[in-house]
């Protein structure tokens, strides 16, 4: 997954097709999304100066969109999957919320990091990166934020060992999230009241040894639930790993 000469050099999100026939990604530095096939073919698409620092992606399949976070503007960038492909961007500030998002993100550099979507309402859930680290509830129509919640809040094992979030995918098969954290160098699966969390430590395999996944970042689930990908951002070693899901009881 480093690919400089098209731009795909610090990848920084990741989203599964709901058909699963390839994944969506984004990296930074790159004003535009990547389309990986199943095939291993890899193209640039709906490149645009509005695309930029993104750090999560997406797919909205019930409304034909792609959803993206911009960390440096703080804001949610529409891409539509249909011609002519309009793009907009919502940024948090303009949002109606019961609290002032720019108090409690003043961090830019520290901001949005992932984003999700909830298929059977609609309802779009960012996070932010640390300090502090929240999921963020928007509406179907990007008009509202519709709860704030503090990750730090949620129990995890206290042999974890993070501070970061830096991606999250819905799981609706098992009623929760999974969020990876690049610090960490794993992923917690959180209930979908953020009730409780589990922590599993992140490896991929070489030559028959096993070895810690450095800096993951971006997160995402095969549509039937059984597979977790795992993108991380590692310069010429930067991959795209593949887990078998099972229970997180």
């Amino acid at each position: 997954m480093y690919l400089p000469e098209i731009g795909l050099d610090e990848p920084s999100g990741l989203s599964v097709d709901d058909k699963g026939k390839g994944f969506w990604i984004v990296s930074d530095n790159t004003k535009a999304v990547f389309w990986l096939d199943a095939g291993g073919g890899l193209q640039r698409q709906y490149e645009d100066p509005r695309l930029h620092d993104l750090e999560g992606i997406a797919l909205d399949a019930e409304n034909k969109r792609l959803l993206l976070v911009s960390e440096e503007t703080a804001s949610l960038i529409e891409v539509g999957l249909q011609p002519p492909h309009p793009i907009s961007r919502r940024p948090l500030s303009e949002m109606v919320s019961y609290i002032d998002l720019e108090e409690v993100l003043p961090d830019r550099r520290n901001g949005l990091e992932g984003i999700t979507i909830d298929p059977l309402t609609g309802t779009v859930f960012v996070v932010s990166e640390r300090d502090p680290k929240l999921l963020i509830e928007i509406s179907s129509d990007l008009e509202s934020v519709v709860g704030v919640h503090d990750l730090d809040r949620v129990p995890v094992p206290k042999e974890s060992n993070h501070d970061d979030v830096s991606g999250i995918v819905m799981d609706t098969l098992r009623n929760g999230f999974w969020v990876v954290s690049d610090t960490g160098r794993s992923v917690d699966f959180l209930s979908r009241d953020l009730g409780d969390g589990k922590t599993f430590d992140l490896y991929w395999e070489i030559d028959g040894k096993r070895r810690r996944l450095h800096n993951p970042e971006g997160v995402g689930l095969s549509p039937d639930g059984r597979f977790l990908f795992v993108l991380s951002d590692d310069g010429r070693d930067s991959k795209l790993v593949q887990y078998q899901v099972g229970s997180v009881q």
